[in-house]
């Protein structure tokens, strides 16, 4: 079953845990898509996990975020949250 998520670049402060950011996606991406970015071949993963953004997955990134990347300042992972009906 998929569910409604909100895929998004989760920014955290270089070698530690503490969330700094978000950076939201300029339209949003669909699984296929993010799978073949992240090199991920399995087509049934639904990306529901944390996935770390490298310097060859930024730029394959760019374009589609509404931020920057800074990889020398900051660690950045694609990160998914379920969407709950209201």
């Amino acid at each position: 079953m998929n569910h409604k998520v909100k895929r998004y670049i989760s920014v955290f402060a270089k070698g530690g845990d503490e969330l700094i950011d978000e950076i939201n996606f300029i339209h949003k991406p669909n699984p296929a898509e993010l799978r073949q970015i992240f090199g991920i071949n399995d087509p049934t993963d639904n990306l529901y996990n944390e996935y770390p953004i490298d310097i060859k997955t930024a730029i394959k990134l760019n374009g589609l975020i509404a931020g920057v990347f800074d990889l020398d300042k900051f660690d950045y992972f694609l990160s998914c949250e379920r969407l709950t009906d209201l």
